[in-house]
């Protein structure tokens, strides 16, 4: 109806210059495929990453070298502890801050929010769907990076299933290309076997 409130997906490590909506959404729509939403990109420009500075041997003047691994990662990375572990920090700027500020400025509907990732951001609404449950009501996460950390956040899920501490609330779609890299296509294989277990018979 026209009156009803939009739902709405929050895209996660696009770049300015995605064409995530226009490959994508843009043909679910037309085709009636997928609801009329309220799109939300949530993106910065990372400006050099570490390994890339290393090999360059370049400093930057102080400026902060930013990785979507430290947003969107619960664990550092044990060959490089200053990458990853900033998760919690993003999802209070998330809940706090980008959530409020997006249902205070459009008709939608607060029960009706989806996360959508590719890589470290697939990896991302997976994590925080068992980490803060209900704060997602679905999660689509693309070939995610399960493999972070030596699998951390699997073997976080692992052990919240079998001390019976699951109580993630939100449907999770994980999907993966088949030419995708190796590494991502044994991580997404991986998840799907925790998550099955972790959702029991339903």
């Amino acid at each position: 109806k026209e009156d009803d409130p939009y739902p709405v997906l929050y895209v996660l490590q696009t770049r300015p210059s995605s064409r995530l909506f226009d490959d994508i959404f843009a043909p679910l729509l037309r085709r009636d495929r997928m609801p009329h939403c309220v799109i939300v990109n949530v993106t910065h420009v990372e400006l050099r990453s570490r390994s890339a500075v290393a090999a360059m041997g370049r400093h930057l003047r102080g400026e902060p070298i930013h990785s979507w691994r430290d947003d969107l990662t619960h664990h550092t990375d044990p060959k490089d502890e200053t990458e990853g572990g900033g998760a919690e920090a993003f999802t209070a700027f998330l809940e706090h801050t980008l959530i409020p500020r997006v249902e205070e400025s459009f008709h939608v509907d607060p029960a009706n929010r989806t996360v959508c990732g590719v890589g470290f951001a697939g990896l991302y609404g997976v994590d925080t769907a068992f980490r803060h449950p209900g704060l997602f009501h679905r999660v689509v996460a693309i070939a995610p990076r399960a493999d972070f950390a030596n699998y951390a956040a699997v073997n976080d899920l692992r052990q919240m299933t079998a001390a019976q501490t699951v109580d993630a609330t939100a449907r999770i779609y994980v999907g993966v290309g088949g030419d995708d890299y190796p590494v991502v296509i044994q991580a997404f294989e991986v998840l799907s076997d925790v998550l099955k277990q972790a959702a029991g018979p339903n």
